[in-house]
């Protein structure tokens, strides 16, 4: 019997020392936003991929089916809900900018004149309007030594990233021209920043954006020179840079090339990721967006994109690789919203869409605040602002008729949804309310988008497909509709086993993923849970 026991405690420590040891917690955790990537890009382009993407599909965890909970989906409120994992309406920044009731005037979330942006004083710029804590606060405060370091060609990217303690937080400014920050985050930018915004940032200048490869390897991909693209301007293959330079190159995969480039400048001189103590990088790659926007997502210079940044990935991977060591860092990729096909291209599709511009919107809405001054016998506007999301009311116009709000909401909401092109209107009455969506079932989706006081006082939601936007082509997004709402979400790390999900995930859990990576508690108001098991040293 002793015998028998020496044996199987010999065996038991054996196998103790032969069991994998579970992965150190990353020394850098890197948060990859493509902005406007939709969630059926990584399918539809899978064929193409040999690079960064490849190995994020192959080597990491992919949430197939990751959306966006809140309506209007954009830039903003998509970066900040990734930070905080919460909606628009805790984190209060529903739309890159809103109408403030008390200074009657329009104001854009980022903009703050008590911290300077450096290189150009006359604009200033800080997170004071997000009223949620991102992960980089959870993280500082956690482990006040570790470093949080965001960057983005759009400002409103970076800032929504960076949150309220960042280290640093980097943006390109079109008029410097080159890489920024604000008096909020540092008193100077650091001397390494200068290389890169007098010579690195113009090695691309003289030279064309122009496919990697002479023919679509993508069947639904369409032809090149679709007539709504950039609103019928320079619509086919090759681009040219010409004397706007700077605009031209963030409009073109070479943008988001620079963004890398001055990450890996920002992780060799900030020196991130070199000890153990984690530090958490965010990366904002615009270019995507501004592509998107001006060519739509079936066009072929979309598809070159998502070619090229595969590649760029690639090198950066190894880069991180060499730098910080393979098992050494955690990658997440993931979007701030999708789009629209360009509803021309939509309709040849045979899918009802329509486009309507911002003259003709505003035609109409002034059309509906006449009726309704004429209807309530006033003689004063009903609307105090208008914008393609919704209306701010002027309820002094409902104490004037002797009417009281909710009546007055309600004429306002059956005129407008009288429109051609307003599938619903959606009052502060009813958002406020605690009433189920019943048949509509978007109604809890324009809830969670919308903070009380800043929002506007009805919302408006387009039929499917259609677009109400300024510009006279291109295509947009901003809808709760799933070629809006989905986008990818992807990990990759040691600490996370490969492979994939087919679950419906809220994108609020991306946050809670984040930290989870870092070893940082996500706080008690953050409402989703990571999604996925981390394997870590105890």
């Amino acid at each position: 019997m002793k015998r028998i026991t020496a044996v199987c405690l010999g065996w038991t420590l054996l196998m103790g020392a032969c069991a994998p040891t579970p992965p150190a917690a990353p020394r850098l955790v890197v948060v990859l936003v493509v902005d406007q990537m939709r969630g059926d890009y990584l399918n539809r382009f899978n064929v193409l991929l040999e690079g960064g993407l490849r190995r994020l599909v192959d080597q990491g965890q992919w949430f197939q089916e990751a959306y966006f909970g809140a309506a209007m989906t954009g830039t903003a409120p998509g970066h900040a809900t990734i930070a905080t994992g919460q909606d628009p309406r805790e984190h209060g920044v529903f739309e890159q900018s809103w109408f403030d009731r008390d200074s009657n005037e329009v104001v854009r979330w980022t903009d703050d004149p008590r911290y300077p942006v450096l290189n150009d004083p006359d604009s200033g710029a800080s997170p004071f309007r997000l009223r949620k804590e991102t992960v980089g606060d959870w993280l500082k405060k956690a482990s006040p030594q570790s470093h949080v370091v965001s960057l983005a060609i759009k400002a409103r990217s970076a800032i929504a990233l960076g949150g309220h303690s960042a280290d640093a937080a980097f943006w390109f400014h079109p008029d410097v021209p080159g890489a920024v920050t604000s008096t909020y985050y540092l008193p100077e930018l650091p001397a390494w920043v200068a290389p890169f915004n007098e010579k690195v940032l113009f090695q691309y200048e003289g030279q064309s954006w122009e496919p990697m490869h002479a023919e679509s390897r993508n069947a639904e991909t369409r032809q090149d020179g679709f007539d709504t693209e950039n609103g019928g301007v320079d619509v086919s293959f090759t681009h040219h840079f010409d004397e706007n330079y700077f605009r031209q190159i963030t409009f073109s995969p070479l943008g988001d090339h620079l963004t890398l480039q001055f990450a890996t400048l920002a992780i060799d001189n900030m020196e991130l990721g070199q000890d153990d103590t984690a530090d958490l990088l965010w990366i904002g790659l615009s270019s995507a967006d501004l592509i998107g926007h001006l060519y739509g997502p079936y066009s072929q210079e979309v598809e070159d994109y998502y070619t090229r940044l595969d590649a760029y990935l690639g090198e950066f991977f190894d880069g991180l690789d060499a730098r910080i060591g393979k098992d050494q860092y955690s990658v997440v990729l993931t979007s701030d919203h999708g789009v629209a096909p360009l509803p021309e291209y939509a309709q040849f599709q045979g899918v009802p869409a329509k486009r309507i511009v911002s003259d003709d919107y505003q035609a109409f809405i002034s059309s509906c605040d006449r009726n309704l001054g004429q209807e309530f016998e006033v003689g004063r506007a009903c609307f105090r602002h208008a914008t393609f999301e919704g209306i701010v009311l002027d309820y002094e116009t409902a104490t004037s008729a002797g009417i009281d709000s909710t009546a007055f909401e309600m004429a306002c909401k059956q005129e407008l949804e009288a429109l051609p092109f307003v599938a619903a209107a959606y009052t502060r009455s009813e958002l406020l309310s605690r009433r189920q969506p019943g048949e509509d079932p978007y109604l809890d989706a324009y809830r969670r988008t919308w903070p009380a006081d800043r929002g506007p006082d009805i919302l408006l939601r387009w039929p499917p497909y259609w677009l109400v936007d300024t510009f006279p082509g291109g295509t947009n997004h901003g809808t709760p509709y799933n070629y809006d709402t989905h986008v990818p979400l992807l990990v990759m790390s040691s600490q996370v086993e490969a492979g994939s999900s087919v679950e419906r995930l809220d994108m609020r859990a991306v946050a809670p993923t984040i930290a989870k990576l870092l070893g940082v508690a996500s706080p008690a108001d953050v409402p989703a849970a990571a999604p996925l098991a981390i394997h870590q040293q105890p």
